[in-house]
């Protein structure tokens, strides 16, 4: 799935450079794995991307209260 909607992002983006920036979580295999092949894969579409690996407790659902 995750996959799918960076397939979509890609197909939507704007034709001019722009920088993006994403954020991954440390430490993490699948994340590692997915730098090195989004890198490249907006490296060959000429789009400039900053990916920023941030401690697993800086994720977006550890910050969310799911509290009922």
């Amino acid at each position: 799935m995750k996959y799918l909607l960076l397939l979509f992002s890609l197909i939507c983006l704007p034709s001019h450079s722009e920088t993006y920036h994403f954020a991954s979580i440390n430490y993490l295999i699948e994340q590692e794995v997915g730098r090195i092949v989004i890198s490249e894969i907006y490296q060959q579409l000429g789009i400039d991307i900053i990916i920023t690996p941030l401690p697993k407790k800086m994720s977006p659902t550890r910050r969310c209260n799911w509290s009922r």
